[in-house]
């Protein structure tokens, strides 16, 4: 039989539909679904000529001789959309290569199919309003730098809120971060270098009013996130995130459904009413004497501490305002049982997001001035590191 005829009696592959093509370009966002690849193919890439690049693939092939062939499902899923991949020239070449048949399998496609449109619909679904201004704060942590990986941060913000512009970089070195804490000048050098990049980087935002919410992510000393959640307040929205030390990965998405952590106040069997200290230990337990020895024996302590002390003590949002609902009234008790003018010493062991949000909390013309320590690694003693909101000073 000549070739000709073999080629008439070949059946022609079913046409799909014109409306099946928009919906399937309207679900791949215009670009190869190929996993890492994302081209955008209404143009050719060099010249930028408005151009259709695409290629419509078959994860099951078309029919059942086809790659990924199937004789029940090729026919049945030749037009359906499910079964479709908007793919560039060059991976839709990949796919339908027999000999790659076995690393370009069925479940493999679907997977990368079924990201690249999560992905295309989450980012899409976005509302204006949604958007958030990224601050990044991070210093070096002894003798350790601190890098945070930019990508995963602004993808945590999908999809309750989508990154607003440029993001804040308040990354700090300095020459004494080597010497970190053990050296008297090292606090004041760097809470002048945090004010002074929050003065020029964050505050002329928060003066004219150009940012309406502020996705907060911060590693550093625990003394330096307090201060800079006092730098921020509660006057504008801010969501702080919390480092997910469960994940094998950097890892800033809050985890869902967990119960609302249970928060212990202890209060002073005593009352001096000189000296108050406040010990905050939920990644840890503080001592009682470590208290003592810095303040001595006859200051009052109050503690807000948790039944299970760990550093992953907080992993959802509403652990997190439970905390902060404990702490406000914990403060306000304080003050309510010391003269005006007195320093509330504050020991911390918490994880990121509560000191930042602890700092957040604090009152400039209501609350406590405040001595916040800082547990020296080779001392392992606590020292005075920063003064937070005396008045005298203001």
């Amino acid at each position: 039989m000549p070739k000709n005829e073999k080629e008439k009696k070949k059946p022609e592959r079913a046409k799909i539909e014109q409306h099946k093509v928009f919906e399937l370009w309207s679900k791949s966002g215009g670009r190869c679904e190929f996993k890492g690849c994302n081209k955008e193919l209404w143009q050719e890439g060099l010249t930028s000529t408005k151009v259709n690049t695409s290629n419509i693939a078959h994860i099951i092939a078309a029919s059942e001789d086809g790659p990924r062939g199937d004789k029940i499902l090729s026919p049945k899923l030749a037009k359906d959309v499910s079964n479709l991949m908007l793919l560039c020239k060059e991976h839709h070449h990949d796919i339908i290569d027999k000999a790659l048949v076995d690393i370009y399998t069925v479940d493999v496609l679907r997977k990368m199919k079924k990201e690249h449109e999560d992905r295309i619909r989450i980012v899409t679904n976005i509302k204006p309003d949604k958007k958030s201004k990224i601050l990044i704060y991070s210093t070096k942590i002894g003798k350790r730098a601190v890098h945070l990986n930019e990508e995963n941060i602004a993808n945590t913000l999908l999809p309750e809120k989508y990154p607003d512009g440029d993001i804040i970089r308040l990354n700090i070195e300095t020459p004494w971060s080597d010497n970190n804490d053990e050296n008297n000048f090292y606090w004041d050098i760097e809470v002048k270098n945090l004010n002074d990049q929050f003065r020029t980087k964050v505050k002329p935002y928060l003066d004219d009013n150009t940012i309406k919410h502020l996705s907060i992510f911060a590693m550093a000393c625990q003394p330096l996130l307090i201060y800079l959640g006092y730098l921020i307040g509660d006057v504008i929205k801010a969501e702080v995130f919390q480092p997910n030390r469960v994940s094998q990965e950097e890892d800033w998405k809050w985890q869902k459904d967990y119960d609302a952590a249970n928060f212990i106040v202890d209060k002073p069997k005593t009352f001096y009413r000189k000296t108050p200290a406040l010990s905050l230990s939920l990644s840890g337990s503080i001592n009682h004497d470590s208290i003592k020895k810095v303040l001595g024996q006859d200051c009052d302590i109050w503690t807000i501490s948790a039944l299970e002390p760990n550093p992953n003590i907080i992993k959802a949002k509403n652990q997190l305002c439970a905390f902060k609902e404990y702490v406000r009234k914990v403060l306000d008790e304080i003050k309510n049982n010391y003269q005006p003018g007195t320093f509330l010493n504050v020991f911390a062991a918490m994880p990121v997001s509560a000191n930042v949000e602890f700092g957040r909390l604090i009152l400039p013309r209501a609350d406590m001035p405040m001595k916040i320590y800082n547990l020296n690694d080779k001392s392992t003693e606590y020292k005075h590191a920063i003064t937070i909101n005396n008045k005298e000073e203001n």
